[in-house]
């Protein structure tokens, strides 16, 4: 009787250590079926990849027949219901593996990816806008090659958008001279896909530094112009590109960070932003709108702005991690805020 209550004791001691244990790994890593997919890459940047079914259960909604994203900072946009079958997405360890194969140093800082389970309606193909890739599904399983094809494509759009805006004509011009894109009856924005200078540029980065996966074709869209690795200079152009400060076209930061109870949220935009609609907002981790900041026109090159960390009701929230995410325009930037108690 004496063992037998020794070994309940130490059966007891190792379930207990068991339990503090998965309690630990719980602090650290949180509720697995919350958490968004988190990765460092090229050197210095971030990406925040979410799932197809987190998209869907976070940010999609569904009325009657129609069903609209609604992503925080962003405008509702229409999704294409499945008819007769499936959308099939892009599988988010192939995402991962195509950003750890980018060669290019610092290139963009923080990226959000949202692996859509439908398509939109304004725009069936994947793209990206400011620091935001949304990665279209299929009809069938994408192949991991044009996971990581499409994936360091439309992060050579955010490249561009970081360390190329439109805004620099001179640096434009640059790319246009190296690449042989100088007649702009041809090669314009409006033009045909492959003509487009931003397509052409992201073909460029993707090509230039992306991994093998990215590069399975050994081609780029437009046949008509040299291969990325022949045109002498660009590689060097566009590295020098990334390892220069970005343009802060649009930023935000806040002082005292962390906080509390209060901090000054500073948002700097570009002069050519004014009289633009703008918009600043804060999220939880969640992606839950907390508190809206300010909604209007983007009235002046500075804006300072005062969160008191109370919610809509006045509610003082927790302590944690949030996010500004500012809209002017077309123009997005997302800060993180972290208040402690």
């Amino acid at each position: 009787m004496r063992e037998m209550t020794k070994q309940s004791r130490l059966a007891a001691r190792s379930l207990a250590w068991l339990a503090l244990l998965a309690a630990l790994l719980l602090a650290l890593l949180g509720d697995p079926a919350a958490a968004e997919e988190r990765i460092g890459f090229a050197g210095g940047s971030e990406a925040v990849i979410y799932s197809a079914p987190e998209v869907m259960e976070r940010y999609v909604t569904v009325s009657g027949e129609t069903a609209w994203l609604r992503l925080p900072g962003h405008a509702p946009e229409e999704l294409l219901r499945p008819e007769g079958g499936e959308f099939v997405p892009h599988q988010v360890h192939d995402v991962v593996a195509a950003l750890l194969a980018v060669s290019c140093t610092r290139p963009v800082g923080e990226v959000a990816i949202y692996v859509l389970p439908w398509p939109r309606r304004s725009i069936t193909s994947s793209s990206a806008g400011g620091h935001t890739i949304y990665l279209s599904p299929g009809v069938r399983a994408i192949p991991a090659e044009v996971t990581h094809m499409v994936t360091t494509h439309e992060l050579g759009h955010v490249f561009h958008n970081t360390r190329l805006p439109d805004a620099n004509q001179a640096l434009w011009d640059r790319f246009r001279a190296l690449r042989g894109i100088e007649d702009e009856s041809v090669y314009h924005e409006g033009a045909i896909h492959r003509n487009r200078p931003h397509e052409i540029l992201a073909e460029d980065f993707r090509f230039l530094f992306g991994g093998s996966l990215a590069n399975y074709s050994g081609t780029i869209e437009n046949s008509d112009l040299l291969p990325p690795d022949q045109v002498r200079g660009l590689r060097e152009f566009l590295c020098a590109l990334a390892t220069t400060p970005a343009v802060a076209g649009l930023t935000a930061a806040n002082y005292p960070n962390p906080f509390n109870p209060a901090t000054r949220l500073t948002i700097v935009a570009e002069a050519g932003m004014l009289g633009s609609p703008m918009a600043v907002q804060v999220f939880d981790t969640r992606g839950r709108l907390v508190r809206s900041l300010y909604a209007g026109r983007c009235e002046s090159v500075t804006t300072r702005l005062t969160w008191d960390g109370r919610d809509e009701a006045g509610v003082a929230l927790s302590s944690g991690v949030y996010f500004a995410r500012v809209a002017v325009g077309d123009a997005r930037h997302t800060h993180k805020m972290i208040l402690v108690e």
